[in-house]
């Protein structure tokens, strides 16, 4: 790897720009999630509908983040990744701050959205960067530790939020949740550099200049591998969302916990289960790749995640099903040891398929689907099953098994993704025209075809 632009101490000082990263996106999930754990208390003091929890836990805070998304992802294809990340964590972690003196249901939905709209600017920002300290064969494992976020993160929404909101009321956890990303905001500041764009990339031609959207659609639309990994990635939040959002509230109402118990609960499922879960698949994705030469296989990475979603939908399906309390807590935290399993291989095999110059844009377009979809829709449409049929955990069974078609996604990607990275490496941006649509099958190039055409005659 090209270690150049990094400073004194190269081979450690990328881990540590790893570790920061981490810290920024711990900050991310706690500001985001710590609604997860008080819907309970909200929703007696505002006597709220389940409908009306999960638009408050997931939707309303999706759509703002999907529509601030796609210009903070172009934004960060061109200028300092770093600063733009800075100012955005600021942004967020106050506006978190800010809505433990909300008044009413109206006020709490737009904090919310206020959220959303500044976070969309932390995944692509960081994932861009990372994919410019660590190269493929390391990717995996650099962004299954990242991703240890969303377990730290979580460890703390449920185990220290669900301490202060207990003894110190549910706006006692908003405070408590805003102040430390003030704090990362300034270790990131000082102490991590801008990387250069593409430095670790092993592609023939020279990074090209970042992209206009319409470019960006029709290069993301070029490569199926690319795109039944994001659908792959997009369905399955749907499930780990859904799930994340409404354990707590399914523990206190189906087994009878009080809440910092099912706070402990998930702490421990998603945190201490998740963090093993997340960063072994990862790791295991690269030790492969080392016992074969050295030779990253993108196909072996859309494997891994398609195993880990299947067996996470089973597990996940017996937990809300059981009837037995000590059973039901062991399965879940079996499904926390799973849920996360395929974020280091499927993100670090989406970032290794696209160029430099527009990965900002794809990870940015990849979060609009996982907050609209996944985390807007998933615990919303979850809370009006609940009402429907009168049954939380039916209703979060049913969500689960859309994880058979995530893994559908998976096992498709895996068939094409030697074809996109090939592209990759021998500096390809376009195919040739219509190629796409021609020979190919529907199920695999519907979306693509329409892309193209849509986008084909600009942005050339």
């Amino acid at each position: 790897m090209p270690t150049a632009f990094l400073p004194t101490g190269a081979a450690r000082y990328r881990w540590y720009v790893l570790a920061v990263l981490t810290a920024v996106q711990t900050c991310h999930v706690l500001d985001r999630t710590i609604i997860m754990l008080i819907m309970e208390p909200v929703r007696a003091e505002f006597h709220l509908t389940d409908g009306q929890l999960g638009l408050l836990a997931g939707l309303a805070y999706g759509i703002a983040y999907s529509v601030a998304a796609a210009p903070l992802g172009l934004l960060a294809d061109r200028i300092s990744r770093r600063n733009l990340l800075a100012a955005a964590l600021t942004i967020w972690s106050g506006l978190t701050a800010l809505a433990g003196f909300a008044q009413n249901y109206s006020t709490l939905l737009l904090s919310r959205m206020a959220v959303g709209t500044a976070e969309a600017a932390g995944s692509s920002t960081q994932m861009s960067m990372l994919s410019d300290y660590f190269p493929a064969r390391e990717r995996s494992t650099a962004v299954g530790l990242w991703y240890l976020s969303s377990a730290v993160g979580t460890t703390l929404t449920f185990l220290a939020g669900g301490y202060v909101a207990q003894h110190h009321g549910w706006r006692a956890a908003f405070f408590m949740a805003g102040i430390p990303g003030f704090l990362v905001a300034m270790l990131l500041l000082a102490t991590v550099r801008e990387p250069q764009r593409g430095a670790s990339d092993e592609s023939a031609a020279a990074p090209p200049p970042a992209m206009s959207a319409m470019q960006g659609l029709r290069y993301v639309a070029s490569r199926r591998g690319v795109l039944h990994c994001m659908a792959g990635i997009i369905v399955v939040s749907i499930t780990m969302t859904s799930f994340a959002a409404w354990i707590a509230s399914f523990l206190q109402r189906e087994h009878g916990l009080p809440l910092a118990q099912a706070g402990v609960i998930a702490a421990i499922a998603f945190g201490v289960f998740g963090a093993i879960g997340g960063s072994v698949s990862g790791a295991f994705v690269d030790w492969r790749t080392r016992r074969s030469g050295g030779v990253y296989r993108p196909a072996r990475s859309a494997r891994m995640s398609m195993i880990t979603v299947l067996v996470s939908a089973v597990i996940g399906v017996a937990a809300l099903l059981v009837h037995a309390t000590p059973l039901a807590v062991g399965l879940v935290f079996a499904y926390g040891l799973c849920f996360m399993a395929h974020n280091g291989p499927a993100n670090s095999l989406l970032l290794s398929l696209v160029g430099p110059q527009v990965r900002g844009f794809t990870v940015s377009s990849l979060q609009i689907g996982t907050n609209l979809i996944g985390s807007g829709m998933g615990p919303f449409v979850v809370g009006a099953v609940s009402d429907r049929v009168g049954s939380l955990g039916t209703a979060m069974a049913l969500a689960l098994l859309l994880n058979l078609w995530a893994a559908w996604h998976f096992w498709r990607a895996s068939r094409h993704a030697a074809a996109d990275l090939q592209r990759l490496q021998e500096g390809h941006q376009f195919p040739p025209e219509v190629s796409l649509c021609r020979g190919s099958r529907l199920a695999d190039s519907r979306l693509a075809c329409l892309v193209q055409a849509v986008f084909h005659t600009r942005g050339r």
